[in-house]
């Protein structure tokens, strides 16, 4: 990995993924990118925005975002360039402009707090970037810490693996952290299984032969408790998923039970679309 964007709005919890971010920028000796969009409210009268507002406005950005940039040089071990990007702009159209124009290998975001994390996640700029962000979008819960990944999930649901399946970051990934490869499929009695399964499942493994991933046929009526729950027993420091769907989200995001697996989970998301 070349370059890692940060995205943060100097949250508390934007802190946490830009800390995780500069740790994943130190492992790779990547420049850091760190991005922050504002908007200057428009008021619903006729009399529009001063320049004087936006010119506050952009004032403010620089100097909290030039004072999280001195913050992370002081621990600056192995000299990754660190630079800067604010945009009076939604983050979704920030982060499209900018990714189209450098091409980045991962985009790092955080969730908010415990009483914000769902609406975050099924609503605004998490869900709205899984779904319109072509780029690998890393998402770090509020208590994470980076180290490096021993074990790695692949949560897979066989369908058209060869058009979907992100194999070189995959294996960009295991290789580069010596980690163990985990495919997790989750079902109940068989049933999203079909007949093309078996094929599916067979081509999968020549994509990752190499890497000698471990299958773990999940039983679950839930999806996010079977993993999360499989998760937590093995240790695992990472899940790659496919929003292709977003069936995945759909189901992971969705009830009571798992926004309790959402406020504690440990495991960082790793989101890439469709080849």
């Amino acid at each position: 990995m070349k370059k890692i964007i940060a995205c943060t709005d100097f949250s508390n919890n934007a802190k946490v993924a830009v800390d995780y971010a500069f740790a994943l920028a130190q492992y790779y000796k990547a420049e850091l990118v760190l991005i922050h969009s504002y908007l200057v409210p428009v008021p619903v009268s006729e009399v529009p925005p001063s320049t004087e507002m936006f010119e506050q406005a952009k004032q403010t950005a620089e100097e909290y975002i030039n004072k999280l940039k001195e913050e992370l040089q002081l621990k600056n071990i192995a000299v990754v360039p660190i630079t800067i990007y604010i945009e009076n702009e939604n983050l979704l159209l920030c982060l499209q402009e900018y990714c189209k124009k450098n091409n980045p290998d991962l985009v790092v975001l955080g969730t908010r707090g415990q009483r914000d994390i769902v609406d975050v996640l099924v609503g605004s700029n998490t869900m709205k970037l899984i779904n319109h962000l072509t780029y690998p979008l890393f998402v770090v819960p509020a208590c994470a810490k980076f180290n490096p990944f021993k074990k790695i999930g692949f949560a897979c649901d066989f369908e058209k693996v060869v058009e979907t399946t992100p194999v070189d970051l995959i294996k960009e990934l295991v290789e580069d952290f010596n980690a163990e490869l985990f495919v997790l499929n989750v079902d109940y009695q068989n049933k999203h299984f079909t007949a093309e399964t078996p094929e599916e499942s067979m081509l999968l493994d020549h994509l990752l032969f190499k890497l000698k991933p471990r299958y773990q046929f999940l039983e679950g009526k839930d999806m996010p408790s079977t993993i999360d729950e499989f998760a937590q027993k093995n240790g695992l420091d990472l899940l790659i998923t496919i929003p292709k769907t977003h069936v995945f989200f759909e189901r992971f995001f969705k009830g009571t039970h798992t926004r309790q697996l959402i406020y504690h989970t440990h495991i960082p998301l790793l989101c890439v679309h469709e080849k």
